[in-house]
């Protein structure tokens, strides 16, 4: 019996025949000096720099020297540097043994470090980087850049 008209049988896709289709977008965790945290949409072909832009660069934000490679579903996490007094520095993940051990890190006041840390003690993990705001205060908009929230502690919150 045709369909629709047509004369030719229809066949099933071999196993094989899916796997060749390929996403029409990638989902990518972007964190470190960036304006918003979080994961994104980048669609198929982009690069790098599309899923750093989608999260906004700030003043003091450096491209990892990966920017241009395109997001192929092997890149699923792109932390992105800054500069700091004309050094290019990594960003400090704020659940981490440095700030939880409360060490010194070149660049950031130890009384930031303290304040992240007192934080983690009463209350557990930062879980989204907009809660900076509230625990450092007048040093959230110095600092907020110098740290992120691991993929696997990130949770949006609101």
């Amino acid at each position: 019996m045709a369909l629709c008209g047509c004369t030719d049988k229809l066949f099933p896709l071999k196993d094989n025949e899916l796997n060749d289709v390929k996403p029409l977008e990638f989902t990518v965790y972007v964190c470190g000096a960036v304006q918003n945290e979080g994961y994104f949409a980048v669609p198929s072909g982009s690069d790098c720099f599309a899923a750093i832009n989608f999260a906004g660069l700030t003043d003091a934000s450096v491209l990892p020297a990966y920017a241009d490679k395109l997001v192929d579903g092997t890149v699923t996490e792109i932390v992105v540097g800054y500069y700091c007094d004309g050094v290019r520095r990594d960003c400090v993940n704020v659940n981490g043994a440095l700030v939880q051990n409360r060490l010194p890190v070149d660049g950031i006041d130890p009384t930031v470090i303290d304040k992240i840390a007192d934080y983690i003690d009463e209350f557990g993990k930062i879980t989204d980087k907009t809660l900076l705001a509230d625990i450092l205060g007048a040093d959230y908009a110095d600092n907020f850049y110098r740290f992120f929230v691991a993929r696997e502690d990130y949770e949006k919150v609101g």
